[in-house]
């Protein structure tokens, strides 16, 4: 269900150190009330850089039987865009913060050349897709990141 993929990503996010990470380059004295990783979209006065996930709609790549009579499984591919929002730094440059930090989810959900992807409840494979970087603004960029992740589930047939 698309419901655990959610929690999965939230759980991978907070374990992995993802979330400070992100956390380490705001200067918000109110940053606690904001979260680093968004569902659809950030909230108002999220510091930056942060990053918004959304989910797009999962396909049935196919359903199998198991031992039992009534033991039935299936694998869905879901499909998730992590976008990656940065502004500039008296440090660093906005493209260069990130693609820093989306080199960082990249060594996290998959897809980068020296690690494998760190676990995730439920996902059996993640593909990393899209790795792409834009100007948004002057002083902003913003980094595409496109995973299928094809999970596996019980299910009941009637």
């Amino acid at each position: 269900m698309t419901t655990d993929l959610h929690a999965a990503i939230a759980a991978l996010w907070l374990s992995s150190g993802l979330d400070e990470k992100f956390r380490q380059h705001w200067t918000n004295e109110n940053s606690a009330e904001h979260l680093t990783l968004n569902d659809a979209q950030a909230g108002p006065n999220t510091p930056w850089p942060y990053c918004v996930y959304s989910i797009m709609p999962n396909s049935v790549v196919n359903r199998m039987s198991g031992d039992g009579p009534t033991d039935k499984h299936e694998h869905r591919m879901h499909f998730c865009r992590f976008t990656i929002h940065a502004r500039q730094t008296t440090a660093k440059s906005a493209k260069e913060m990130a693609a820093m930090l989306a080199e960082e989810v990249v060594r996290v959900f998959g897809g980068h050349p020296s690690s494998s992807p760190q676990s995730m409840e439920g996902v059996i494979q993640s593909t990393l897709s899209t790795d792409q970087g834009m100007r948004t603004e002057t002083t902003s960029y913003s980094w595409l990141l496109d995973y299928e992740f094809l999970m596996e589930s019980s299910v009941a047939y009637a």
